[in-house]
């Protein structure tokens, strides 16, 4: 798709709540593709050091608070965006481009899909969000507690940073963006 209906930002939010149960005990090896590990996002800190590298400094370290709950874990896509799936209408029906899976908290795949939506997307940050917390609850096995939902900020915090970071790395034209998301609290 190249863009996406709130319907279809539910059916992404279905899609991620679907992912972590079919995969909860999928174990996958550690790699350098896992771009949301904090060993490969100091690693690629230390690489870095551009002009954006406070502002995404700062992102990433507000967002690891994350890293010190007990937020549930699954087996997270990790790059779930408008162009790592197909869909029919309103509901992807297939997803692709699974090298980054890792196995981490799931907040950060929807925090993921969200700051995606924002970029591709007119609707606003309470639209979005309302629709992926809502598909992902109409499907999911073990639905999003509220500590999830609470901590949501600090896993867009930390998934921009990360983002900015790639796209500075990468050369694209992204970076600014995800940093301006990222403050969005």
């Amino acid at each position: 798709p190249k863009t996406a209906s709130l319907e279809l930002i539910s059916s992404f939010g279905s899609t991620l709540a679907q992912f972590h149960d079919v995969l909860k005990d999928t174990e996958v090896p550690f790699s350098k593709m896992q771009w949301f590990q904090p060993k490969n996002v100091h690693e690629d800190l230390e690489k870095y050091d551009g002009e954006l590298k406070s502002d995404t400094t700062k992102l990433i370290t507000d967002g690891e608070k994350l890293f010190q709950t007990g937020l549930p874990q699954t087996l997270i896509h990790g790059d779930l965006w408008l162009g790592n799936v197909f869909a029919d209408g309103d509901k992807v029906t297939a997803v692709f481009d699974m090298e980054t899976a890792e196995h981490n908290y799931r907040i950060i795949d929807l925090a993921r899909t969200y700051l995606s939506m924002r970029l591709e997307t007119k609707y606003s940050k309470d639209e979005i969000i309302d629709k992926l917390f809502v598909g992902y609850d109409a499907v999911a096995n073990e639905l999003l507690t509220q500590e999830e939902k609470d901590s949501f900020g600090l896993a867009t915090s930390y998934t921009a940073g990360v983002c900015a970071l790639w796209h500075e790395l990468n050369g694209t034209r992204y970076a600014g963006n995800y940093l301006k998301f990222g403050d969005e609290k």
